[in-house]
């Protein structure tokens, strides 16, 4: 990036290195900016011409600004630049149009049920939300943006709430009806990969409404996506243990696995499984993409002992090189909406590998890791696994659509993809960031291979 040596952001005196871009503003004069940089970055609007310019707007914090009262059909000017000196990178730059409507859940009268102890979160986005300006949250009085959820309180008078929200915020809990509520508790800006916010003192089966909104901040707002889960506060999160191997990154002189993706920061911040075939709404996530001795993401899943074609909890967890599964941080996963003393059938997926179930249903907590690297721990046993060393067996390579068959699809995603190098992508079999004739290897002696019908898409 070339050095300031023009415009100086009025909320950033240090900024430094800028690039330019115009638009031309769209009737509806609202519009969003991205950025998408991998860097500190400093996004400045300017109206007028070069050399006679005046900012209307900007984010220090850079990676998103949403600006309105426009003038449709002129031209603008967005200035974008490192946070201070010496602060570079790469950025993929784009607009929207924000003329759509209001969110369907805008007011407290038109909130979103949510189920209590629901197996995945409720997805909603409070871009162009209004706020209800005689409702204020003790946590921000100036919040902005709001979007409204309601529930049922459950019989321990207690919830675990996590908004999933990629941007700062309030989450504000009220009690009453939509025309005279009050406050019971709120929560500023809880982090997404954070555990959830107890929220208690509840009367059981009483409606609470939960709003979301943006908080203020020194240089503006942001806004974005929510995906929201409420558990019963009287279930806490039980901790699974497991460990397995996945064959395309197991080397079987170390006995461990690749961790060539969080060796290279390819390793995505968050859960990668929320496109189909799983479509997995969860917001499990990791501050950093470079997190130590990691292999990949995982999906892992829950099934009622009675009927494993049920689905009882799903969450993404980390894959360590040395086969366990775990929350970071943690020596396992903190599954919810587990009932202690019941029995659970698990099931294991991975993006481009054959996904599993466990040959026998565990009751959790467990002590004793369920240990899917043996085959009769594997419901179909050998069949459905790769002996990858002695007395190890891991996960079938291939499958690189997800869907539980490796077949001709799985071929066509990496002829698409091969050659491709340093990015994250689905036919990588090995998970070493390439797209080569060894991930085409990974695919081909399990070609025509299926996964047990419960966990077929």
């Amino acid at each position: 990036m070339p050095l300031l040596t023009d415009s100086i952001p009025q909320g950033n005196s240090r900024a430094d290195a800028s690039v330019w871009f115009t638009f031309v503003s769209p009737a509806s004069g609202k519009v969003a900016i991205h950025t998408e940089a991998d860097f500190a970055d400093n996004i400045a609007v300017y109206s007028g011409s070069c050399g006679a310019m005046t900012e209307i707007g900007a984010n220090a914090f850079g990676q998103h600004l949403e600006l309105s009262g426009l003038t449709g059909g002129e031209l603008y000017y967005i200035q974008l630049s490192g946070f201070f000196s010496g602060i570079e990178g790469n950025y993929c730059i784009s607009i929207d149009n924000l003329n759509s409507a209001t969110p369907t859940n805008d007011d407290c009268a038109s909130a979103t049920l949510l189920s209590v102890g629901a197996a995945d979160c409720t997805p909603a986005n409070n871009q162009q939300a209004t706020y209800n300006e005689t409702i204020h949250s003790s946590c921000d009085l100036f919040a902005t943006a709001s979007i409204w959820f309601k529930f049922n309180a459950p019989t321990s008078g207690k919830v675990y709430i996590n908004t999933g929200a990629d941007f700062v915020h309030t989450a504000t809990l009220w009690q009453g009806t939509c025309a005279a509520l009050s406050e019971v508790q709120c929560a500023y800006n809880p982090y997404r990969c954070d555990d959830s916010v107890l929220f208690d003192g509840l009367v059981s089966g009483q409606t609470y409404y939960l709003q979301i909104a943006s908080s203020k901040m020194p240089f503006g707002y942001l806004y974005g996506d929510v995906c929201v889960r409420v558990t019963n506060g009287n279930i806490i999160n039980q901790r699974l243990k497991l460990t397995a191997y996945l064959q395309g990154a197991y080397d079987a002189t170390t006995n461990r696995m690749t961790t060539h993706l969080s060796d290279n920061y390819l390793l995505p911040t968050s859960q990668p499984y929320d496109a189909a075939p799983w479509n997995y709404t969860g917001t499990n996530c990791i501050a950093s993409n470079g997190e130590t001795g990691v292999t990949d993401w995982v999906l892992v899943e829950l099934r009622s002992s009675s009927d494993p074609n049920i689905v009882i909890a799903r969450k993404a967890a980390l894959l360590y090189a040395d086969g366990m599964v775990a929350d970071y941080g943690k020596n396992g996963v903190d599954m919810p909406n587990v009932v202690i003393g019941a029995a659970y059938y698990v099931v294991l997926r991975h993006r481009n590998h054959l996904a599993v179930r466990s040959a026998n249903s565990i009751i959790l907590p467990n002590e004793n890791a369920l240990d899917l690297t043996q085959s009769n721990a594997v419901a179909g046993g050998a069949a459905q696994m790769a002996l990858v060393s002695s007395g190890r067996y891991a996960l079938l390579s291939g499958d690189f659509s997800g869907n539980g068959v490796i077949s001709v699809a799985d071929y066509n995603s990496y002829a698409a993809q091969v050659a491709a190098i340093n990015q994250y992508l689905s036919a990588d079999a090995n998970l070493d960031g390439h797209i080569t004739v060894a991930d085409f290897n990974g695919y081909a002696p399990n070609a025509s291979k299926i996964a047990l019908p419960e966990v077929r898409y």
